[in-house]
């Protein structure tokens, strides 16, 4: 498989290479939440872990991504969030 460069796209038709800026934007945007998230959930299952302290139970936070690999100029299409306790 080969990667595009810019010169394929600029090739083909003008308007794919906006199409390839926001692959690349969407791509970091993505990486960035997912990294934000993680992080809150971290904090929100650290604090009811003090909560549940008692009852000896633990919130175990499950974040499952599902992006689109072979079309990156598509944004995730669903975040699901699990929770066990």
């Amino acid at each position: 498989m080969r990667l595009l460069s810019l010169k394929d796209y600029t090739k083909t038709d003008p308007l794919s290479i906006w199409q390839y800026f926001y692959g690349i934007l969407s791509i970091y945007f993505f990486y960035f939440y997912k990294i934000l998230i993680i992080n809150i959930l971290e904090i929100v299952s650290f604090f009811s872990n003090k909560i549940f302290k008692p009852a000896q139970r633990q919130l175990s936070v499950c974040l499952c991504f599902t992006p689109s690999v072979f079309e990156p100029t598509k944004a995730p299409q669903s975040i699901h969030l699990l929770f066990f306790i």
